[in-house]
């Protein structure tokens, strides 16, 4: 196909085959950029360009930062240059030369300054020369030293790590990534955990398997390390076993198991209090409708009767 196109464009301008070969190679690079974002063994490489995406802007806001201190510490230290070297024999002594060379202009200083947080030289050696003038301003470049390093750069590498958190979490990918990552995981573990317990291996786990299995602390860990509150053996037995069978099967145990995993939701406890309003206004109505026959000379057994028979207008959560 690669020759056919070229051939062709070749055929009909001679400096087509330079762009279908351009097109060509585009599409091939959109073709692997496309199986890196799907295929799950790119994963960490996907994190990372996603996290390099997301820092531009801090990064954008971090070059400002710094440009504005190099600038203000550069002014300062290039105006005392100037005002202490103010003859020529001491602008063109040769113990000046390293402080005209790195301190002599708003230019060379803001980038002896940068070499000095960045690593590019040691700082100590930029200090040195600042000894022809006076003492303040090698305590100006000190703190300058402690400001940038202890201030600005731990605070710029907390912003960086912020943002790629927060973009990774904004990513709809990933997110569904992770997510089903963790249940497949999740999942694993308890088929793990599910042969473990099944003593005899016939695929189910009884009754009496099951409060056998519980006394195992080696048992009893696994369930506290999936977060799986096991205090009552007997409800929770009741709780997997939706077939009422007196067995939980693997697939019972399983959707049993992930439904019940971790903490109660918001939503749960909603649900379960919705639930409790529409009981007691079933008991309310009962009782309403008790008094009203006692009032009427009715028997209650039969206004509780008449009360199941009629049709109820409120809809109930499962």
């Amino acid at each position: 196909f690669v020759t056919w196109v070229v051939a062709q464009s070749d055929e009909e301008n001679p400096l087509g085959s330079i762009s279908a070969l351009r097109v060509l190679r585009v599409a091939r690079v959109v073709k692997l950029a496309r199986v890196v974002r799907l295929m799950s063994f790119f994963r960490e490489l996907r994190l990372m360009v996603y996290s390099i995406l997301g820092c531009m802007k801090s990064l954008l806001w971090a070059t400002l930062i710094l440009g504005v201190t190099f600038y203000v510490f550069g002014i300062t230290f290039v105006s005392g240059v100037v005002i202490n070297l103010d003859t020529l024999a001491q602008w063109n002594s040769s113990d000046t030369t390293g402080l005209r060379e790195h301190f002599g202009s708003l230019g060379k200083c803001t980038l002896t300054l940068y070499m000095a947080i960045a690593g590019g030289r040691s700082w100590g050696e930029y200090y040195s020369f600042l000894t022809p003038i006076p003492w303040q301003y090698r305590i100006l470049f000190l703190a300058f030293l402690m400001f940038s390093m202890f201030a600005i750069l731990n605070i710029v590498t907390g912003v960086f790590v912020d943002s790629a958190i927060r973009t990774n979490g904004e990513c709809r990918q990933v997110i569904i990534h992770e997510e089903l990552e963790t249940k497949k995981e999740f999942l694993s573990n308890l088929r793990d955990l599910f042969h473990e317990m099944d003593q005899n291996g016939d695929g189910t786990i009884s009754r009496d398997e099951f409060s056998h299995r519980l006394r195992d602390e080696h048992v009893i860990a696994y369930f506290k390390a999936l977060n799986l509150d096991i205090t009552d053996t007997k409800t929770l037995f009741q709780l997997l076993d939706t077939d009422r069978s007196d067995e939980v099967d693997i697939q019972e145990f399983l959707e049993g198991c992930y439904a019940l995993q971790g903490q109660a939701r918001s939503i749960d406890t909603k649900i379960m209090r919705l639930q409790l309003q529409y009981l007691v206004e079933g008991v309310q109505s009962i009782h309403d409708n008790c008094v009203d026959a006692r009032m009427e000379r009715k028997s209650p057994l039969e206004v509780i009767s008449i009360e199941a028979v009629e049709p109820s207008n409120r809809s109930y959560v499962d």
